[in-house]
């Protein structure tokens, strides 16, 4: 009896999921045991910002989780740091009275050069699956550096399961940068500008220390324009003081002070006093400090300040006011324009016809016929008869030789 094709198809599937069952069975019986597999976990934080300053204290939080499923009954981590960099609290040359100790988490121990080492497990104590442990360890920023330096870096040095066997190792590293410390300088004027020649003017430098660690060494120079000021006095007086260079110099100005160190957040004062020699219209004072040292060695920054500055000469004192000579006005002749030569000729012949016409003695007779004859009007030949004195004789003579043509064209 032949089968079905409903049920051929049956027996094509139940042949297919019995591979599938064989071939899972196989994946799980070559898949290593859970209880073989290595689980270990190192992480390590650095509490704040990176960038920190000189004389700070860094605190690392080193946590150690066992990822695996036996549970750990050793433990030992390491911590290796950068001693050019940072160093341990509480220990050594860089210990400070009131530091918090190196480390929380007992027990450790410090080899005295750059390495801590902590024994976590034991006695009885184990580290199960999924449980954490944290260490944390405390190095202060001695130098400082350019930029993210690593300073330490922490290792699993051993890490046995409750079988006997090794849970493996990690190292892990947090960078940081130090900064070197700061020395902020203030410098004013005690009067306001701008300064009159001959008097006096006092500059207060101050010098704050803004840091975490104290400062032992603290020179200063003040610069100044010879042409324009003269050095008088100062408090504390100068090492040297340079009039032709024009350069005030402490050495130390801790020592001048009878100090042996300026510590955070306190400040120091000089006040210099000049005279103001001539006229200028700009100079600038200046003080500066190159050359400052912190507690650990370390090189200060240099820091400036500068006061730009004005003198003015003595003012002139008004005399008694002169009135200005007043001067008359003075008559200006003015020039019209003219109708050319001939309204000039006009105007001189008529000129001479009004002069003549004035009498100068008793009227007589032959004054009377010099005063007629003086008076007759000269009319230019060049202009128009513009009279009531009949034709004019051109026209009689035009008209006369119209006719003598007349007569001789009818004669013949």
């Amino acid at each position: 009896m032949r089968p079905t094709p409903a049920r051929l198809v049956g027996l094509l599937v139940a042949g297919l999921l019995a591979s599938l069952a064989l071939f899972a069975v196989g994946l799980l019986a070559t898949r290593p045991a859970r209880a073989q597999s290595l689980g270990l976990e190192i992480t390590k934080t650095l509490r704040g910002s990176a960038e920190v300053q000189v004389g700070q204290i860094l605190e690392f939080t080193i946590r150690v989780t066992n990822t695996g499923s036996l549970p750990l009954t050793e433990l030992d981590v390491v911590d290796e740091f950068v001693g050019s960099i940072v160093a341990p609290v509480g220990s050594g040359s860089f210990a400070k009275p009131g530091d918090p100790p190196l480390s929380d988490t007992a027990p450790f121990s410090y080899d005295g050069a750059e390495t801590i080492t902590w024994s976590l497990l034991g006695g009885g104590k184990t580290l199960g699956p999924g449980e954490s442990l944290a260490v944390v360890v405390r190095l202060r920023a001695v130098h400082p550096t350019a930029d993210l330096q690593t300073v330490n870096r922490a290792r699993i040095n051993r890490a046995i399961r409750s079988d006997g066997g090794s849970a493996g190792s990690g190292d892990v590293s947090v960078p940081a940068r130090p900064a070197g410390a700061r020395l902020p300088m203030a410098k004013g004027q005690d009067a306001p500008l701008p300064v009159s020649v001959g008097l006096p003017i006092t500059f207060t430098i101050t010098i704050t220390n803004d840091s975490l660690v104290d400062i032992v060494s603290l020179p200063l120079r003040d610069v100044f324009n010879p042409a324009a000021l003269r050095f008088e006095s100062a408090n504390p007086p100068p090492d040297s003081a340079d009039q032709v260079g024009g350069v005030l110099a402490w050495g130390d100005l801790l020592a001048t002070t009878g100090r042996t160190s300026l510590r955070p957040g306190e400040s120091i004062t000089v006040q210099t006093v000049y005279i103001a020699l001539r006229d200028i219209s700009a100079a600038v004072n200046t003080a500066e400090v190159s050359g400052a040292k912190d507690e650990y060695g370390n090189a200060v920054q240099p820091r400036q300040a500068q006061v730009p500055i004005r003198i003015v000469g003595p003012e002139e004192t008004p005399g008694p006011a002169v009135p200005l000579p007043i001067r008359a006005p003075t008559a200006t002749p003015t020039r019209f324009a003219t109708a050319g030569p001939l309204l000039t000729e006009i105007a001189g012949r008529t000129a001479t016809a009004a002069a003549q016409s004035v009498p100068t003695a008793a009227p007589t007779d032959t004054a009377a016929a010099t005063s007629e004859v003086a008076a007759t009007p000269i009319v230019p030949a060049s202009l128009p008869n513009t009279g009531g004195d009949g034709p004019s004789p051109l026209l009689w003579l035009f008209v006369g030789v119209a006719m003598l043509g007349a007569a001789l064209a009818m004669r013949h």
